[in-house]
C-alpha cells in the first residue's frame, strides 16, 4: 500500500505543468538613477558582466524573484548572495561580491545600504527560509496521501495529521485552566495578611481539594467561590491588578 502512494505521487508529478523562473532580467528597472548620475555608468557595465554569468550563478533564480519584488539589481544581488548557503558560497566574501560582481571599490557601500535600510537584512532572513516554505505544500500533500492509506505502516502519519487538525490530543497533554476555560486566577501575597486564621484554614482545605481534582484529571472543575465562601479561585535596501478579594464570613 505504501508503494501505491508513491506511484500516485509520481503520476501527479507527471501531469503537473512545470513552472520556470524567467531567465532574463529587465534592464529598464534595474537601476535606481539615470545614466548621468555619478557611479551609474560603472553600475551598468557591472550589470552587463553579472547577467552574462546567469547560466552559472547558483542563486540566479533567487535574484530574479527579488527583482520581481522591485529591488534594484545591486541590492537584489546582495540579498540573493547573502541568503545563499554559507558553505561554498559564490563568491566567498562580501568584498569579492562588491568588487567582482557589483562594480564597487569595496563592500563599504553594501554596509551603508544595510545601515540605511534595515529591511535589507530582514529580507535576507526571510529569503533563507523560502526554500523550506516552497516545499511546504508538497510535504502536506505527501502527509495526506500517506495518512489516508489503510495500512498499519501509516499510523504515524495519521496520528500527526489528526494532531495538526486538532482532532486528536495525546493523553499526556493536560491543560490547566480556570473556570469555563478562562485563565487561572491568582492572588497577591498581601491579600493573605488580611485573612483571619479561620479563612486561611478554609483556603488550605480548598487548595487541597483542587490539587486532588487535578490529580484525578478534573482540573478546572473545582468550585470557583471565594476562600471564605467554601471554594478557591486558583491561579509575542532596503504589574497585574489585584484579583477579587474574598468576602469575609459573617461572625
Amino acid at each position: 500500500m505504501v508503494k501505491r502512494a508513491g506511484k500516485i505521487k509520481n503520476e501527479r508529478k507527471k501531469t503537473r505543468p512545470k513552472t520556470r523562473t524567467k531567465k532574463t532580467d529587465d534592464s529598464i528597472t534595474a537601476f535606481p538613477a539615470p545614466l548621468q548620475t555619478p557611479g551609474q555608468a560603472e553600475s551598468r557595465k557591472a550589470y552587463e558582466r553579472f547577467t552574462a554569468k546567469s547560466a552559472v550563478c547558483p542563486w540566479w533564480d533567487d535574484y530574479m524573484r527579488l527583482r520581481d519584488e522591485g529591488y534594484t539589481w545591486r541590492v537584489a544581488v546582495y540579498i540573493a548572495w547573502a541568503s545563499s548557503p554559507a558553505r561554498d558560497r559564490w563568491p566567498a566574501t562580501q568584498q569579492e561580491l562588491a568588487e567582482q560582481f557589483l562594480g564597487l571599490r569595496s563592500d563599504r557601500t553594501i554596509r551603508k545600504w544595510r545601515g540605511l535600510n534595515p529591511k535589507i537584512d530582514e529580507r535576507v532572513i526571510t529569503a533563507q527560509a523560502e526554500p523550506l516554505l516552497r516545499h511546504r505544500r508538497d510535504v502536506f500533500e505527501a502527509l495526506v496521501e500517506m495518512a489516508a492509506l489503510r495500512d498499519p505502516g501509516a499510523h504515524g502519519d495519521r496520528k500527526l495529521f489528526l494532531q495538526m487538525t486538532g482532532d486528536y490530543r495525546p493523553r499526556e497533554a493536560i491543560e490547566l485552566s480556570g473556570r469555563d476555560g478562562e485563565p487561572i486566577e491568582t492572588m497577591e501575597l498581601g491579600y493573605l495578611a488580611q485573612l483571619s486564621e479561620e479563612e486561611i484554614d478554609q483556603l488550605i482545605v480548598n487548595l487541597e481539594e483542587i490539587q486532588g481534582a487535578v490529580g484525578r484529571g478534573t482540573a478546572g472543575k473545582a468550585p470557583a467561590t471565594s476562600p471564605a465562601g467554601g471554594g478557591a479561585r486558583p491561579a509575542d535596501v532596503d504589574g497585574a491588578a489585584p484579583k477579587k478579594a474574598a468576602t469575609r464570613r459573617a461572625a
